[in-house]
């Protein structure tokens, strides 16, 4: 899997301060989409073992209130099988990761979605 970035101090995408991992990859294609650019797999940088390290790393910072999963579109199911070891990974080592909640993810994805459902319940064993 690639990402498009991470940003490390995010007050724009979830409630207070978070870290945020924009994920490479979508076929929705929404109109108007701000983040086009990542459409594309392979754009961004590889998401690596090491990534994920200071990913963690970051999530530790005290003033830090949880992790948005942004794209792209994290939910695609080429991202899953990656996703579900990341969440897993910061669960166990943070415990601070949270999802959207039930929000209108990119292209009308929600909560209820059976693969929004299989990726979320995946994290959590």
């Amino acid at each position: 899997m690639n990402y498009a970035t991470i940003k490390r101090f995010d007050v724009a995408n979830g409630p207070g301060v978070r870290v945020s991992l924009f994920v490479s990859g979508c076929t929705h294609r929404c109109k108007n989409c701000f983040n086009s650019e990542a459409w594309d797999f392979n754009y961004g940088e590889k998401f690596t073992d090491e990534v994920l390290d200071s990913l963690i790393e970051s999530l530790r910072a005290d003033y830090i209130r949880g992790f948005s999963l942004l794209g792209g579109e994290p939910f695609d199911p080429h991202n899953q099988p990656v996703l579900v070891d990341v969440l897993k990974k910061i669960h166990g080592n943070v415990g601070k990761h949270r999802h959207s909640g039930g929000r209108k993810i990119c292209g009308g994805a929600e909560k209820s979605d059976p693969a929004v459902q299989g990726l979320l319940q995946s994290a959590h064993h």
